[in-house]
């Protein structure tokens, strides 16, 4: 490698680490008052949920992640989202069995069953919310993961194995899972 292509290598990993270093500073991890990781604001993923956004405000809501969506669908896709979510919209609104067969599920409903009967006929709006379902919009969660970690590996507790740090951390899971209301 020559000294221009060096020097250019040194001057952007110099940059990216600035904006790592900079970025550092707006990183929290959100706890709830039980000491676990606070999601605040899950996405609108299932055909319920969806059904209740205007397709306008779905727009707005598509461009907000047209830079993540780049990378995994074609740009004749993206401008497909939208539509198949405006064609639920009208189905859920003109056709009363769509309707209650789409209001028989909570907020709490499975993803896959939400959308048994529905995936076939708005195949990108699934899989658009399916990967808002599936990937964190922040670092937040996995800072506060992060927190647990240490809690429960502290130096007093630094011998620990991997294997024992995880089957504390599946028990705090199973616990919180538990609870849960099915």
């Amino acid at each position: 490698m020559d000294n221009s292509h060096c020097e250019t290598l040194l001057r952007l990993s110099a940059f990216a680490i600035l904006e790592l270093v900079d970025g550092i500073t707006a990183v929290v991890a959100e706890r709830t008052e039980d000491n676990e990781a606070y999601i605040n604001a899950t996405p609108d993923v299932l055909p319920h949920q969806l059904v209740r956004i205007l397709p306008r405000n779905f727009c707005v809501y598509l461009q907000r992640h047209r830079e993540r969506l780049d990378y995994t669908f074609s740009n004749e896709e993206i401008e497909n989202i939208g539509p198949q979510h405006k064609v639920l919209c009208d189905l859920y609104r003109r056709q009363p069995d769509v309707k209650s067969s789409i209001d028989s599920f909570n907020d709490s409903a499975a993803y896959r069953d939400a959308w048994i009967g529905l995936h076939n006929m708005y195949p990108l709006l699934e899989k658009f919310v399916g990967g808002l379902a599936t990937i964190f919009p922040g670092t937040s969660t996995v800072e506060s993961d992060f927190s647990v970690v240490k809690y429960e590996k502290n130096k007093n507790r630094m011998t620990l194995t991997n294997a024992s740090l995880e089957g504390i951390l599946r028990a705090k899971q199973y616990r919180r899972m538990h609870n849960l209301k099915v």
